[in-house]
C-alpha cells in the first residue's frame, strides 16, 4: 500500500469512525432514533471490506473514547468490543467472499461474546454488575407502575400480573441476548450489503425471505435440548424450569419465523401485493393469538416441508 492509499484508508476510516459516533449520539439522546444503537457495527464492518484491520481498529478506538467521553465508559468499552469483534469476524469472512450462513452465525457469535465480555468486565472489573442493574430498573418500572394502581378493585390482580411479567423478562434475559445476537448479526450484514454494492463491491444476498428455513434436524435439536434440561435440572446442574422457558423462547421465535416465511411464500404464489404481504406480516407478529398460529405453520413445515411439497408438485 503506498502512500496516497494509506492516506485514503485512514481518511476513509475516520469519515467512517464520525458516522459511528453520529449513530450513537442519535440512539441515546434522541429516543424515536434509538434503533441506530444497532447500526453502530456497520461502518467498521465497511471499513475491514475496503481495508485492512489496522485501520479499522483504529477507527473502532477512536469512535469508541469519544462515545465514552458523552456517555460511560462501560458503554465505551461495549462499543469497542461489539463494533471491533464484528468487524474482525464478520467484514473479513465478507472480503473472503464467505456464504452468508456463516458469516450471520459468526456474526452472531462475535456479538454474544462481545455482550458476555462486556458483562465480565462491569462485574469483576468495574464492580458494575450489569444484571442486577437490569433486575433493578425492572423492579422500579413495577414500582412505578403500582403507584398509580391505588387500592381500587382488582389493584391486587394486576399488581400480580406486574410482578410475573417482571420475572419472567429476568428469567429470559439469556435468551433475548441470543436472540438481539442474532439480529443484529442480521441487520448489520444487511445494511454493510447495500452501502458495499453501491460503491461496486460484490455482495452475496441474503435470499429472499419466502424461502427462509431452519436445519432439517430442529425438531431433533429440539427433543435432544429438552431432555438435557430436563437431566440438568434433575442434577440441580442449573434451574431448570429457567432453562426450559429460555430454550421454549428462543424455538418460539425460530418457529414464527419460519411459519412467516411459509405464508409469506404462499402470498407470493397468490401474487398478492405487496403492501398487503408486509401488513399481513406486521399482524402476525404484533397479534399474539396470529403468532402462535404462525409458530404453528413453522413447526408444520419442520416436520413436513409444506413448501417443498407444494414446489414439486408445480
Amino acid at each position: 500500500m503506498n502512500a496516497r492509499e494509506r492516506t485514503k484508508a485512514l481518511v476513509e476510516s475516520a469519515m467512517l469512525s464520525i458516522i459511528a459516533v453520529i449513530f450513537a449520539i442519535a440512539g441515546f439522546y434522541i429516543p424515536f432514533l434509538s434503533f441506530f444503537l444497532v447500526f453502530i457495527p456497520v461502518p467498521f464492518i465497511i471499513a475491514a471490506v475496503r481495508h485492512n484491520l489496522k485501520y479499522t481498529m483504529l477507527a473502532v478506538t477512536a469512535a469508541s473514547i469519544i462515545i465514552a467521553s458523552f456517555s460511560s465508559p462501560l458503554v465505551g468499552i461495549y462499543i469497542a468490543l461489539i463494533s471491533g469483534i464484528n468487524a474482525s469476524v464478520m467484514g473479513t469472512m465478507i472480503k473472503q467472499g464467505r456464504n452468508v450462513r456463516s458469516i450471520i452465525v459468526a456474526g452472531s457469535a462475535a456479538s454474544l461474546a462481545a455482550t458476555l465480555m462486556t458483562f465480565t468486565i462491569s462485574t469483576y472489573i468495574m464492580g458494575v454488575n450489569s444484571l442486577v442493574q437490569m433486575e433493578e430498573v425492572f423492579t422500579s418500572v413495577v414500582e412505578y407502575q403500582k403507584s398509580f394502581l391505588g387500592d381500587g378493585g382488582g389493584t391486587a390482580e394486576i399488581i400480580r400480573s406486574l410482578e410475573t411479567m417482571k420475572n419472567t423478562m429476568l428469567t429470559l434475559i439469556p435468551s433475548s441476548i441470543i436472540f438481539g445476537s442474532i439480529a443484529s448479526a442480521y441487520v448489520n450484514y444487511l445494511v454493510s450489503g447495500v452501502v458495499l454494492k453501491r460503491t461496486g463491491f460484490k455482495f452475496q444476498p441474503l435470499g429472499k425471505f419466502s424461502r427462509f428455513s431452519l436445519p432439517r434436524n430442529i425438531m431433533m435439536g429440539l427433543l435432544v435440548i429438552i431432555t438435557l434440561s430436563y437431566a440438568a435440572d434433575k442434577m440441580d446442574i442449573v434451574n431448570g424450569q429457567a432453562l426450559f422457558l429460555n430454550v421454549f423462547y428462543l424455538f418460539q421465535i425460530a418457529f414464527l419465523l419460519q411459519g412467516l416465511a411459509v405464508i409469506m411464500f404462499f402470498m407470493e404464489k397468490f401474487k398478492l401485493p405487496r403492501f398487503f404481504r408486509i401488513t399481513a406480516c406486521i399482524l402476525f407478529l404484533l397479534i399474539p393469538s396470529f403468532s402462535i398460529m404462525a409458530a404453528i405453520l413453522g413447526i408444520l413445515d419442520s416436520i413436513i416441508n409444506i413448501r417443498r411439497m407444494e414446489l414439486k408438485e408445480n
